[in-house]
């Protein structure tokens, strides 16, 4: 009687059959599911919080050389309260709960597949089938009917392996038991509306111990080049000079501050040092406001000593290129003796040449010198017209000194309105003797209604504007 070797692979195949089966029997407990979140009731949006996005760069421009460029938005945020809710069930997998039908089911996957094997061992003759040797030569009919058993054998145990996979697979099933939803409220946070511009706003930006203002547009945009934003520089008079070395800037809107902006101050300052190398090569290369920034930085020593003779050397190569800033800063030097020797009639050209070319202080210059005979042939009317000019470009200077010529009388006939309405022009420019004077006058009547409370707010805004005068007497000394 012939017997069937056992391979090594059959008895795996066996082995994982039963290991697999046992493993199915196990209940899984997979949990609580949650299902998709539903909204089920939201209030109404309500205004919580405001602030200010904007940003900010440096750009060369054609001619200028560079200009500071910031827009600014305001962004409000609104909250509202919304409720949740979550469908929740319970599940748990379970397989077959009947051992006898189980091992039933597995019994036939493992006959299968022992068939569906000893089908592919007859069939491909790997080693011996029998222990008895086979005959040399089989009968065609005798192979025929081998092949034959083979794939019926073969067949059986493929169907058999099905049966078994799909019996155990249909009869597990997952328990779901329905559980109540769960609600949960929330607070939901998201613009109330898109960014609007800051329209029509001043926006300062200290750092350094300055004060650098732009005023934005209806769209909430502001630029100025480098020599206008330098010219617009307001020294803060409360300041340390620890206080100045120490300061990474901040920024104001409408007076009021607003730390997250204070990013554009420390990029507004990076943009205006700049670097004395780059500045000295851009210069050199023909970029003559780059001359005057240089010159400005000698001036205050920004970056570099205070050097006000190195200062003139570059505003005066400033000048030869045209640059108006450069022209009234070689004059002022000139005229004043700042850096120089004193030279009034040779301060006139160039500031003749910064005030035709759009430079409001260099015309204020020039009157005075007009007015004075300093270097030139005094003439008063000139001069009165010079101040008029720049006064009406917003030099604070010359609406001072055009004031004083109406309260004296000097060219013109005397008028008290008309000096105070220049004396205001320059007082909200920040010309501190302008809103003493302009106190005087409320406070003693002159020309004017008596009024000693605006007088007081004049005394008090002068004083903080560094005019000791105005904050050493009382108001009926003054």
């Amino acid at each position: 009687m012939s017997a069937v070797r056992l391979t090594p692979r059959a008895v795996c195949a066996a082995t994982l059959a039963l290991l697999t089966g046992c493993a199915s029997v196990v209940r899984s407990d997979l949990g609580i599911i949650s299902g998709s979140p539903r909204v089920i009731s939201r209030g109404a949006m309500q205004p919580v919080s405001s602030h200010i996005l904007a940003d900010a760069s440096w750009r060369d421009t054609p001619g200028s050389g560079r200009a500071f460029a910031l827009t600014a938005a305001v962004e409000r945020t609104c909250e509202s309260v919304q409720t949740i809710e979550h469908s929740q069930a319970h599940v748990v997998r379970r397989w077959p709960n009947s051992m006898p039908r189980l091992l039933l089911d597995y019994a036939i996957g493992l006959a299968g597949l022992s068939l569906l094997g000893l089908a592919a061992y007859q069939h491909f003759g790997q080693g011996k089938e029998f222990e008895e040797p086979a005959p040399t030569a089989m009968d065609p009919k005798h192979k025929e009917a081998t092949g034959l058993a083979t794939l019926f054998v073969g067949g059986a145990g493929m169907t058999a392996a099905l049966i078994s996979a799909i019996s155990v697979s249909v009869r597990s099933r997952d328990l779901v038991t329905a559980l109540p939803p769960e609600r949960k409220e929330t607070f939901v946070r998201q613009p109330c509306e898109p960014p609007r511009p800051v329209a029509n706003s001043k926006i300062e930006l200290h750092t350094g111990g300055y004060r650098y203002a732009f005023t934005t547009d209806t769209q909430g945009r502001a630029e100025r080049d480098a020599k206008t934003i330098h010219n617009s520089a307001a020294r803060e008079q409360s300041r340390t000079l620890a206080d100045v070395l120490e300061d990474g800037g901040s920024a104001y809107v409408d007076g009021i501050a607003h730390p997250e902006l204070d990013r554009l101050a420390a990029q507004l300052a990076a943009g205006l040092r700049g670097g004395q190398d780059g500045l000295e090569a851009r210069c050199r290369g023909g970029q003559y406001t780059a001359c005057s920034e240089l010159g400005d930085a000698y001036v205050n020593g920004r970056d570099v000593t205070r050097d006000l003779a190195q200062a003139a050397v570059w505003f005066e190569r400033a000048c030869s290129g045209g640059d108006a800033f450069g022209c009234f800063e070689l004059g002022r030097a000139l005229s004043l003796g700042l850096g120089v020797e004193r030279d009034p009639a040779g301060a006139i050209v160039p500031l003749q040449q910064a005030c035709e070319h759009g430079e409001p202080r260099a015309c204020t210059t020039l009157g005075y010198q007009l007015q004075h005979g300093e270097g030139i042939v005094a003439d008063q009317k000139r001069a009165l017209s010079l101040y008029e000019r720049a006064c009406n470009e917003n030099d604070p200077v010359a609406c001072y000194n055009l004031a004083r010529q109406f309260v004296l009388g000097r060219g013109v006939p005397r008028s008290t309105a008309r000096a105070v309405v220049l004396y205001t022009k320059a007082c909200e420019g920040g010309m501190a003797p302008s809103c003493h004077n302009l106190a005087l006058m409320f406070a003693s009547g002159q020309g004017i209604a008596r009024d000693e409370a605006r007088a007081a707010e004049l005394f008090k805004k002068a004083c903080t504007d560094g005019y000791a005068e105005s904050c050493t007497a009382t108001l009926g000394e003054r």
